[in-house]
């Protein structure tokens, strides 16, 4: 049994990762998932556990063959709970795998469980640099299928030097993802020839920035940051707030498609670098988010979230009572519904906010990459709304 379920897990890794089919077996696959479904990260760890059970659904429920008892986590995007909701999964639960932990100092707590259980641990979103890196002889049970913290980073270093900048100030999340992204843009911006020249590190979880955006130093060309979770929405407004006039560029997680919708005008201009976004034109890209968000969340319940994030002065009341009257099909959401487009052609990028059967409200068109260099607006009287445009630098050197 012993030898036949390592053959069958390792098979399901390659399932999970290539699409391959596994052999057939009517025996239980029990696979733990740590998630942190509540605290401020609870959003992402949502989409983490919609898109794990959208593949077994997609399946069937089997991996290999075998079906699959799922057995969901929460540790509250804390690494110490994550490591206590893994050893219950081993020891109580008997999982065959546990795969998870949103954070990378969550990466670094439950690694070391594996080895110690002697138990399969896929990180399919934790990217801590070292686990594949200087650590990874100590971590033999260990799987990664996504992305390290730095690697997304350092091309943006030589975009960075591509783009004329010689002085840079880092301001990142004071946790290991942030020393690891930062490190990436670093190593590759100093080798080109730029100069990291302040390094400021907020906590996790800041909110206030007031302490932090009157330390950065005037006599550099730029700013990348790095923020996650709610500070990805703070740090932007008060940097704009204080008076800013440098360029931003940063880390993907201050951008990424959880917290685009609820940003205005101060982000425009920004750029950052990520290994993926919903909005890639693939086939392959274009039929998944298609599939997720029919599966996940439907249309009409993005509109509502949108109106009641994006147009607060046009909210229909409490959104949880709105989004569960959709859901049962007491209520069609019928009122002017709002949306983000992006269109790049060439060079350029427009990014418009627009609510229909209303007119456009703001229109931004820059080359990708630059502030815009026209902005259109309408004349009629709309709510608050903002385009923005955040893209991805080019590809560059590899992780060392």
């Amino acid at each position: 049994m012993t030898t036949r379920l390592h053959k069958v897990l390792m098979g399901s890794c390659l399932a999970l990762g290539l699409g391959l089919a596994a052999p057939a077996s009517s025996e239980e696959l029990r696979i733990g998932y740590i998630s942190p479904v509540t605290g401020i990260f609870a959003q992402v760890g949502k989409d983490m556990v919609d898109g794990f059970q959208m593949y077994l659904d997609e399946h069937g429920g089997k991996l290999g063959g075998m079906d699959v008892k799922f057995i969901v986590e929460d540790d509250q995007g804390k690494p110490d709970a994550g490591v206590t909701k893994a050893k219950k999964l081993i020891l109580q639960d008997k999982v065959h795998m546990f795969i998870g932990g949103l954070l990378a100092s969550t990466g670094y707590a439950l690694a070391p469980i594996s080895t110690q259980e002697k138990t399969l641990y896929i990180s399919s979103v934790s990217s801590a640099d070292d686990l594949t890196q200087r650590q990874l002889s100590k971590y033999p049970y260990f799987v990664r299928t996504s992305w390290t913290s730095s690697l997304p980073h350092q091309p943006l270093g030589q975009w960075a030097c591509d783009n004329g900048f010689k002085k840079v100030i880092v301001i990142a999340a004071d946790y290991a993802f942030g020393y690891e992204t930062a490190g990436g843009f670093q190593k590759v911006f100093e080798d080109c020839g730029g100069k990291v020249v302040q390094k400021i590190w907020p906590p996790l979880g800041t909110k206030d920035f007031g302490p932090y955006i009157p330390t950065i130093k005037a006599d550099a060309d730029a700013i990348f940051s790095l923020m996650v979770g709610p500070m990805s929405l703070q740090f932007p407004k008060q940097l704009a707030a204080s008076g800013n006039k440098k360029p931003v560029i940063g880390g993907g997680t201050s951008y990424d498609e959880f917290v685009l919708p609820s940003m205005g005008d101060e982000v425009i201009g920004h750029v950052s670098a990520l290994q993926y976004s919903a909005a890639l034109e693939t086939p392959q890209n274009e039929a998944f988010v298609k599939a997720y968000r029919k599966g996940v969340v439907n249309d009409e319940i993005m509109d509502i979230i949108r109106m009641n994030v994006r147009l607060p002065e046009r909210a229909m009341g409490d959104l949880r009572a709105q989004i569960a009257a959709v859901k049962t099909g007491e209520k069609r959401f019928l009122e002017d519904r709002v949306s983000l487009a992006t269109v790049s052609v060439g060079e350029w990028s427009v990014s418009t906010m627009y609510s229909w059967p209303s007119s456009i409200a703001v229109s931004a068109i820059s080359r990708i990459g630059e502030p815009p260099s026209l902005q259109l607006e309408c004349t009629w009287q709309s709510p608050r709304s903002a385009s923005h445009s955040s893209r991805s630098a080019p590809r560059g050197p590899r992780d060392d």
